[in-house]
């Protein structure tokens, strides 16, 4: 009697488990409009410095990204972790 009522609740308790962890939906990570991308890529930190002015060059630049739209890119990257170094390459 008592290994059947253990083996009954163990049976419960996993079902259970198992329809509590069917139940939740995974959380969909918030996928950017194409504005608001545009506007993180526009207005993020550059490396030459927090609040100053685009120059010529780098408007040019950012002109010319506009009118880019690379759909299908390969990727090759090694990783060295003697040296703590990456090297590789892209294909577009």
């Amino acid at each position: 009697m008592l290994f059947t009522t253990r083996l009954v609740c163990s049976i419960l308790l996993a079902l259970f488990a198992a329809s509590a962890a069917r139940s939740g939906e995974p959380e969909s990570f918030p996928v950017p409009t194409p504005d608001e991308r545009d506007q993180f890529r526009k207005s993020h930190v550059r490396l030459s410095g927090m609040n100053e002015p685009l120059t010529s060059q780098e408007v040019a630049i950012a002109a010319a990204q506009d009118d880019v739209d690379i759909q299908d890119y390969f990727i090759v990257l090694e990783f060295i972790p003697t040296t703590r170094g990456v090297t590789g390459s892209v294909t577009i």
